[in-house]
C-alpha cells in the first residue's frame, strides 16, 4: 500500500474516531461538525437511486429519489440520462422527465432507460434543467451507479436427505418393492412444497443389467416436503450375486440445480439359506438383437421377446398362452405389427423367444414397456407381469450450454469455487445420453493491448467483428481490429464465440503465429468459414494490477474427475479461484470433440461462457455512518469480500444507498472512475456527500458489476 494512501486512511480512521456518535468498532461511523461543506448551488438534490440493469444490459429500470432543499416551489425538466462509452436511446422519468417540487418535498421516481447495444458501466450522469422558486435556471448534473442484474439460482432447493427407511436399503427378495421418499427443505431448514427431484441411472443398464425399474421414471414434484418414488427391485438377485453384481447406485438431483444431488446407493443381499424365489418361477429378456436394451433415434431395430424358467431354459411355445406387450412413451417408441403399421401394444399367442420390431422417433431417454405372459403351468395358468426399460440414445451433440449453479469456498485453499453445469443437446433438444467427453478451462487473465475498443486494456473483443476459416497451414482467425502485437504464441490461447449456431467455430484454440490482424492456430477446421465471431487472447492466471510479480491463478476441474457427460447431458466442473479475482471477468470454455453415433465422422464444438466471478458478495466497511446535526460533507465506504478479510481489488461494483433520518446523500466518486488506478493499491472505495438537517445514518448495500 502507498504512504499517501496509509496515511489518508490513517487519518479518515482517526476522524471516524473523534465523532460526535461515539459509534465505531466496524459496525458504524461518525462524522465530525466541522467537516468541509459540498460545493455547489442547486436546490434539488439526487438523495438516492436504485438503478438496475436487465439481463440483455440494454436496458436500465429502477427508482430515484430527489429533494427540493428550500421553500417555495421548482422545477427538474428535460430530464435525461448519459453513459460514458454508450449509447442512451432513450430516458423515461416519471412519464413526461419533468419533476415538480414544492416546499422541501422529496420524489421517488420511476426511470425506464433503453440502450442502443449491450452496455455493462458502473456510472451514469442525470442531466436536467433546474429553476428554482426564484425563477432562476442552472444546469443540474448528478452522477450515480448502476447496478449488475440479479442472478440467482431460480431453485428453492437447499438440502435433499433421504428418510430413515430409504437411507439404508437392502433387497433380499426378488421383486421387492419400496418407497424411496426424500425429504426437501430451503435454506431456513423449512419443508418446501415447490420444485422437483429427477433421478440419474446407474450406468449398468446401457448394458441390459435389470437394476429394478422407478416410477415415476425421471421426476417427480416436491409436495409437502418429499418428493416420492415407487421402486420394484431386480427381478434375479442370485443371477445378479453371480455376476459380481451387488448394488446399484442412483442419484436424485435438484432438477434446476444438478450441483444439489445425493447418492442412493441399493444394496443386494440375496438370502442363500432361504434363496429367493424368482417371480412366478420365471423370468424376461426384452434385448436388441446386439444383445443390449439401447436402440437409436429414428430408426426401426430388432428386439427380442423371451421368457426363461428358473434354470434359464426357454419356456416352450406350446407353454404360452399369450405374450402382450405394451409402449408406454408412444411419443418415443412404438411397436410393429405384421404389415409393419405402428401399434402401442401388440398380443402373440403360443409364441416365445418373438422377435419385434420397434420404431423409434426424435425423442431419446428411458422408455417402458409393460410386458404380460399368461403360462400354462401344472398349477393352471398363471400371469408373468413386469416392466422393462430401453435405453434410446439421443443424436450427436449439435448444441452446448454453461450453466452457474451456485459458489462456495474451500476454507483449507483459501480459493471460492464456483459449480458449474455444462450441458450437451442434440438437434431435437434431447440431452446428449452417448456419455461423450469435454474439455474444459478458463481464461483467467486477457494480453494487453493499446487499442480495444471495449474500453479497457486488454485484448477481449465482445461484437461480432471476426472469421474463423479453414486454411492449408492451419485454421485462421481473421478481422482482428485490436492490436494483437503483444499475444505469446507459446503461452497464450484463444476463445471464440458467437450468436446463433457457431458451435462448431466456439470454444479454444490453440495459437500458432500472429501476422497483422490475423491469427494462424495449431488446430484444423472444416467446414464453411464462419463470419461474425468474438474473440479473447489470454492465459489462465492473472496479473495483479498493483503489485508487481504477484499472479492469481483460475483452474477448472471436473467435479467427479472424468469430465464425462451423464446420461442427462450435463457435466458438472468446478471454477477455483483466489479471492483477488472476485469482480473480475473470466472467459470460461468448454470443448467437444467426439464421433457422430452411425456416420463416425468427428464432430467439434465448443461454448464459452464470459462471466464476472462472485465469490459470497460484498460487504461495505464500516457498516453504517452516523451523521450528525448540520452536517455536509462527505463519506467514503471501503468494498470488502463477503465472509473473508480480502478487499476488492482493481473491480467494478455497484452500490444501493440508504439513509435514515433527514439525510440525502449523492453519488461522489469511487474506484469504478478507475478499476485500473492504484491511487489506493487497487482497493475499492466509494464516496458521498451527505446533508443532514437534523442527522440520522447512511449505509450502502454493495454488490458486483461487470469488470467490463
Amino acid at each position: 500500500m502507498e504512504l499517501k494512501y496509509m496515511l489518508k486512511t490513517a487519518l479518515a480512521s482517526l476522524i471516524v474516531a473523534i465523532g460526535l456518535s461515539g459509534c465505531g468498532g466496524g459496525g458504524s461511523g461518525s462524522l465530525p461538525v466541522n467537516a468541509t461543506t459540498a460545493s455547489g448551488s442547486n436546490v434539488v438534490e439526487l438523495t438516492n437511486s436504485s438503478l438496475q440493469y436487465d439481463s440483455t444490459g440494454m436496458k436500465i429500470t429502477g427508482t430515484i429519489t430527489t429533494k427540493y432543499l428550500q421553500g417555495g416551489n421548482a422545477t427538474l425538466s428535460n430530464i435525461s440520462a448519459t453513459i460514458d462509452g454508450c449509447t442512451v436511446n432513450d430516458t423515461t422519468v416519471d412519464v413526461n422527465n419533468t419533476l415538480s417540487y414544492s416546499d422541501n418535498n422529496s420524489k421517488t421516481s420511476n426511470v425506464v432507460i433503453t440502450l442502443g447495444s449491450e452496455c455493462r458501466a458502473t456510472v451514469l450522469t442525470l442531466n436536467a434543467s433546474e429553476t428554482d422558486n426564484a425563477q432562476k435556471t442552472l444546469q443540474w448534473t448528478k452522477k450515480t451507479l448502476i447496478n449488475p442484474a440479479v442472478i440467482s439460482n431460480a431453485s428453492p432447493i437447499a438440502l435433499i436427505l433421504p428418510n430413515a427407511a430409504t437411507k439404508n436399503i437392502t433387497l433380499t427378495q426378488n421383486g421387492e418393492s419400496r418407497k424411496l421418499t426424500f425429504n426437501v427443505y430451503d435454506s431456513t431448514n423449512v419443508p418446501l412444497s415447490s420444485g422437483s427431484i429427477s433421478v440419474s441411472y446407474p450406468s449398468q443398464i446401457t448394458s441390459g443389467v435389470d437394476v429394478g425399474s422407478l416410477n415415476p421414471i425421471k421426476t417427480v414434484d416436491v409436495k409437502n416436503g418429499q418428493a416420492i418414488f415407487d421402486y420394484i427391485g431386480p427381478s434375479d438377485l442370485i443371477d445378479l450375486k453371480n455376476s459380481g453384481i451387488t448394488s446399484a447406485t442412483f442419484t436424485f438431483y435438484d432438477t434446476n440445480n444438478p450441483s444439489k444431488s445425493i447418492p442412493l446407493t441399493i444394496n443386494y443381499a440375496p438370502d442363500t439359506t432361504t434363496p429367493p424365489v424368482k417371480l412366478t418361477g420365471y423370468d424376461v429378456e426384452f434385448l436388441s438383437s446386439n444383445g443390449k436394451p439401447t436402440t437409436n433415434l429414428q430408426t426401426t431395430a430388432a428386439f427380442n421377446l423371451t421368457l426363461k424358467d428358473t434354470t434359464g431354459k426357454q419356456v416352450a411355445d406350446a407353454d404360452i398362452v399369450s405374450a402382450t406387450i405394451t409402449a408406454k412413451q408412444p411419443n418415443m417408441v412404438k411397436l410393429l405389427d405384421s404389415t409393419g403399421a405402428t401399434q402401442t401394444s401388440l398380443t402373440f399367442t403360443k409364441k416365445n423367444n418373438i422377435s419385434l420390431k420397434l420404431k423409434t422417433y426424435t425423442a431419446a431417454g428411458l422408455a417402458n414397456f409393460d410386458i404380460q405372459f399368461k403360462i400354462n403351468t401344472t398349477n393352471g395358468t398363471e400371469d408373468k407381469n413386469i416392466t422393462k426399460a430401453i435405453t434410446i440414445f439421443s443424436g450427436p451433440a449439435t448444441a452446448m450450454s454453461i450453466v452457474y449453479l451456485n459458489t462456495g469456498q474451500d476454507l483449507l485453499s483459501g480459493q471460492f469455487i464456483e459449480n458449474m453445469a455444462i450441458h450437451l443437446a442434440d438437434q431435437w433438444n434431447n440431452p446428449v445420453n452417448t456419455a461423450p467427453t469435454i474439455y474444459a478451462g478458463a481464461l483467467a487473465g486477457y494480453t494487453e493491448s493499446s487499442t480495444s475498443p471495449t474500453g479497457n486494456k486488454y485484448l477481449i473483443e465482445e461484437r461480432a467483428v471476426a472469421t474463423l476459416a479453414e486454411d492449408p497451414s492451419g485454421a485462421k482467425l481473421t478481422g482482428a481490429a485490436i492490436d494483437l502485437t503483444k499475444i505469446d504464441s507459446n503461452n497464450d490461447i484463444l476463445v471464440t464465440f458467437g450468436n446463433g449456431y457457431t458451435y462448431q467455430a466456439s470454444g479454444k484454440w490453440d495459437i500458432k503465429s500472429v501476422s497483422g490482424s490475423t491469427i494462424t492456430l495449431k488446430d484444423t477446421f472444416k467446414g464453411a468459414s464462419v463470419p461474425n465471431l468474438g474473440y479473447a487472447v489470454g492465459h489462465n492466471y492473472r496479473q495483479e494490477v498493483c503489485s508487481f510479480g504477484d499472479e492469481h491463478l483460475v483452474q477448472v476441474d471436473s467435479s467427479d474427475g472424468t469430465y464425462q457427460v451423464n446420461s442427462d447431458g450435463y457435466a458438472l466442473v468446478k471454477v477455483k479461484y483466489d479471492p483477488y479475482m472476485v469482480g473480475k471477468k473470466i472467459a470460461l470454455f468448454a470443448n467437444l470433440v467426439g464421433v457422430l453415433n452411425s456416420s463416425g465422422n468427428e464432430i467439434r464444438l465448443g461454448e464459452v461462457k464470459r462471466m464476472t466471478l462472485r465469490g459470497h458478495g460484498l460487504t461495505a466497511s464500516p457498516a453504517a455512518f452516523t451523521i450528525p446535526k448540520g452536517y455536509s460533507g462527505t463519506v467514503t465506504f471501503s468494498i470488502k469480500l463477503t465472509d473473508t478479510a480480502e478487499w476488492l481489488m482493481n473491480s467494478h461494483f455497484g452500490a444501493m444507498v440508504n439513509v435514515s433520518g433527514d439525510v440525502s446523500a449523492s453519488y461522489t466518486s469511487s474506484l469504478n472512475d478507475n478499476i485500473y488506478s492504484c491511487s489506493s493499491s487497487g482497493q475499492a472505495w466509494i464516496t458521498y456527500n451527505v446533508t443532514a438537517i437534523d442527522g440520522g445514518t447512511i449505509t450502502i448495500s454493495p454488490v458486483l458489476a461487470s469488470e467490463f
